[in-house]
Formats: C-alpha cells, sequence, structure tokens
C-alpha cells in the first residue's frame, strides 16, 4: 500500500495530492499545531526516517533519516520522536 498525503479545502470540495512525486509511503503522521506542516514517517533507505510535508506545496523535508523512528508527533514547541 502506498500512503500518499492529500489536502482538500475546509468544505472538503477541492482535493488535491500534497506528495504526488515522493516515492515513500507515509506510515505515522501527525499535524503541526499551526497546520502548516505534516509530520510523518517512511520507510527510507533502510531506515524508518521522519519527514515534514510544507502543506502549502507538498515540498518534503527529512528531518531524521537514520534509525527505526515509529511516531512522531508535537508537544508544545517540541517534536517527539519514538526513536
Amino acid at each position: 500500500m502506498v500512503g500518499k498525503l492529500s489536502g482538500a479545502t475546509r468544505n472538503g470540495l477541492a482535493v488535491s495530492p500534497l506528495t504526488a512525486t515522493w516515492d515513500r509511503s507515509a506510515a505515522s503522521i501527525d499535524w503541526s499545531g499551526d497546520g502548516k506542516t505534516i509530520y510523518t514517517t517512511a520507510d527510507n533507505l533502510g531506515n524508518h526516517s521522519v519527514f515534514a510535508v510544507d502543506t502549502a506545496n507538498g515540498k518534503v523535508t527529512t528531518l531524521l533519516e537514520k534509525g527505526n523512528n515509529a511516531f512522531v508527533g508535537e508537544a508544545g514547541d517540541r517534536l517527539v520522536v519514538l526513536h
């Protein structure tokens, strides 16, 4: 199964893919408090990495590449990762 991320308008009428060109399958996901970023984990070159997806443009940034990172979430002003 490929877990691609999509965004929708608040009324749910317009859905657009955020990660259509990203060659990973999103696993654990968490929205940032301001709604501007989706934090996710995904298999990545023999690791289970942590990524940030910009909800405005779908740009994916690797935050933590190495290790088996099973969960990611926000806790106040910190990002919590089960590593």
